[in-house]
């Protein structure tokens, strides 16, 4: 497990918090290429987690690591380790809580930090999804009132 470093880093390091396989974790100021050595990851495919830099949501599978850009959850998933970026975000927080609650029962970290990441997103979009449509269809109702025949 990390210790939390101080925030006198550079201005170039990124809050993360990271979880182990046992379900402890810490949030830590890292630069990239910290990062990038933990994980074991090239530069070219942690570009994908950099929100400066529009991406389309993907999956990456590496042979040391597992790279996720799923709408607000960006995260390196090791066989040892679970990095996501921006700890404090409010769409990040029920991830690390279901991971923390899942990784005490089972132990495949990988696998676990995947499925509940794409658990995750696909309650995100499906809770936007209902928005959108309940916006719609006042906007319809709204439109079929104002019509006259």
């Amino acid at each position: 497990m990390m210790k939390e470093k101080s925030h006198s880093q550079s201005s170039s390091s990124t809050s993360w918090i990271v979880l182990n396989s046992k379900g402890h974790c810490s949030i830590v100021d890292m630069d990239k290429h910290r990062i990038m050595n933990l994980a074991q990851i090239h530069y070219r495919d942690f570009r994908i987690l950099d929100p400066l830099l529009s991406y389309p949501s993907a999956i990456l599978g590496r042979e040391k690591a597992i790279l996720l850009n799923l709408e607000h959850i960006k995260a390196i998933i090791t066989s040892e380790e679970v990095f996501l970026r921006d700890p404090r975000d409010e769409n990040v927080v029920p991830v690390v809580e279901e991971l923390k609650r899942r990784l005490a029962h089972y132990s495949t970290l990988q696998f676990q930090a995947l499925e509940v990441a794409l658990e995750a997103i696909c309650s995100y979009l499906a809770a936007r999804t209902t928005e959108l449509e309940m916006v719609t269809y006042l906007s319809l109702e709204k439109l079929t009132n104002k019509v006259h025949t």
